[in-house]
């Protein structure tokens, strides 16, 4: 059990539903998609928790109701002894400095017409924070921080790489000095080897600043990598949590099971080892009675078609919503296994090349500014 000091961030029961509409053509007549279903969730300050599932689960929902970006129509989300699902948009505002996101796309979400200094700079005059010359020197350490420098101030975002312009959305999302940051699938639309620095990067910063990170993603490389705790989301609603260790190497519910399975394997021996889900996911609009999985699941029984699973926590802090999990037993996936201690040397060599590279470019940088009239 988690102890009510150590949560930083706390949802009860919340549910988000969508209308379809009332037109012919869409078929609405008063229908709703119900994207989250219910969800308990504590977040644990100082931890980095990943919520994982497919498309369509409902995990982007839920971090934009944690974040008050929208509110639930049944549940509470608690920050900071409040329900700021309660609050007006007044009484929200102190609070959203507190509570940042970093966006997918990093060129959408960032303004074409502002330059870099603008957009870094904005989160300081919303909330009214120094004078002008206090948030330009805030402005300058901040992208010290994230590996930018502050000698392209003046730029905009189009003369940035899909990396670099991540690292802006960080900047953004730090500079008022928040508590909680979520990211929203914050990697999945940059190149392999730039998601390694990004992630690399949240994690150096969440122990320098003392963070508390919640990465939504589907990525199950980047959840074993940075995550201490993992929240898997079906059709709306959370089938199994834990910590990462322990998801990984025992995981529980037959939907968590396959989503490891699903991992590509680089040994071509372990390939085809595991069941694969079959069928797809059913219409949020019309979700299955009973276990929401029962549809797909390799072990349903008749319990699970007409009687809905609840989240059952175990001293481990492992809680899994599933009828037969015990009867059915825990099946290992067989995923990659942990990297040696030679792997991590020679990754940790990398790191330091790389970190040195970019140290270069940001003084050649900086010394193309100085020399600039």
């Amino acid at each position: 059990m988690i102890r009510s000091a150590d949560i930083a961030l706390e949802a009860k029961g919340v549910v988000r539903r969508y209308s379809l509409g009332k037109g012919l053509w869409f078929g609405g007549g008063g229908r709703f998609v119900q994207a989250v279903a219910g969800v308990d969730l504590a977040v644990k300050r100082g931890e980095t928790l990943a919520i994982v599932g497919e498309s369509g689960c409902g995990k982007s929902t839920l971090a934009r109701m944690l974040l008050r970006l929208e509110a639930p129509d049944e549940g509470e989300v608690w920050f900071d002894g409040a329900d700021i699902g309660k609050l007006s948009e007044r009484q929200m505002r102190p609070l959203r400095r507190k509570l940042q996101i970093v966006f997918q796309d990093p060129f959408a979400s960032l303004n074409p017409r502002m330059t870099l200094g603008e957009i870094v700079e904005e989160p300081l005059r919303v909330h009214g924070l120094g004078n002008a010359a206090a948030r330009r020197q805030r402005v300058r350490e901040m992208l010290e921080l994230v590996g930018l420098g502050s000698a392209r101030l003046d730029r905009y975002p189009h003369e940035f790489s899909g990396g670099q312009r991540q690292r802006i959305g960080i900047a953004r999302a730090l500079v008022a000095g928040p508590e909680i940051v979520v990211g929203d699938e914050p990697v999945s639309a940059l190149d392999v080897s730039v998601q390694a620095q990004v992630i690399n990067l949240l994690q150096e910063l969440k122990a320098k600043l003392g963070l508390t990170l919640v990465v939504i993603t589907h990525d199950l490389g980047v959840v074993r990598h940075m995550a201490d705790r993992v929240g898997v989301m079906y059709l709306g609603r959370m089938v199994e949590l834990g910590p990462t260790d322990t998801i990984f190497a025992e995981p529980r519910h037959p939907y968590t099971q396959a989503l490891l399975a699903a991992v590509p394997k680089p040994d071509p021996r372990q390939r085809g080892q595991g069941r694969l889900l079959e069928g797809d996911l059913p219409s949020p609009a019309n979700p299955p009675p009973g276990c929401r999985f029962h549809t797909r699941c390799p072990h349903v029984a008749d319990r699970c078609r007409s009687v809905e699973p609840v989240l059952e926590d175990d001293r481990a802090d492992h809680a899994t919503a599933c009828h037969r999990w015990r009867e059915v037993g825990v099946r290992t996936p067989v995923v990659e296994a942990a990297p040696s201690a030679a792997r991590r040397r020679r990754d940790a060599l990398w790191l330091a090349a790389r970190r040195r590279q970019e140290a270069a470019v940001a003084a050649s940088s900086q010394a193309e500014g100085r020399h600039q009239p």
